[in-house]
């Protein structure tokens, strides 16, 4: 199956035509279409260019509807527009597993801030209790600076 100069599928005789008889349309030519439908302004050439290219009229409100609302322009979804329950459902619950994860990392990161937080008060309390028991060198007795040295080991 090859197609001859004119963008015809030989053998079938009709753009878009599979080998199984089934039609499918790539997106340039939607938007070919779309444009052609869109430049249609006398009466009869809608309907004329929906013979010409073999196409019920719903399904070319359809591919109008989608060229007006973006979904067949650059980075538009191929093939299907609509989406099956079972695609709707597994959808529905990776949104419901993205928000319970997102409360999770939310909770996590309030613990992790409390930590911190707690952290810092241990650190600032040992040094403020650490310093104030502690009597400058200079001004310990003997026996105080024995035990200074006794224990922070310091000889």
């Amino acid at each position: 199956m090859t197609l001859d100069s004119s963008g015809v599928t030989e053998g079938f005789g009709m753009p878009g035509r599979k080998a199984r008889g089934a039609r499918t349309f790539t997106i340039a030519e939607k938007q070919q279409f779309v444009r052609e439908f869109e430049s249609c302004v006398e009466r009869g050439e809608k309907a004329a260019l929906l013979r010409r290219w073999n196409l019920e009229q719903s399904v070319a409100r359809k591919w109008v509807t989608a060229a007006a609302e973006g979904r067949l322009g650059p980075g538009a979804p191929a093939g299907r527009l609509e989406m099956r329950s079972q695609e709707r459902a597994r959808l529905v619950a990776l949104e419901q597993e993205n928000e319970r994860l997102r409360a999770k990392v939310a909770a996590a990161e309030g613990a992790l801030e409390i930590m911190g937080k707690a952290h810092e008060l241990l650190e600032g309390t040992l040094k403020s209790s650490h310093d104030q028991d502690e009597v400058p060198v200079s001004l310990m007795s003997v026996d105080q600076y024995q035990q200074w040295l006794a224990r922070y080991k310091t000889c």
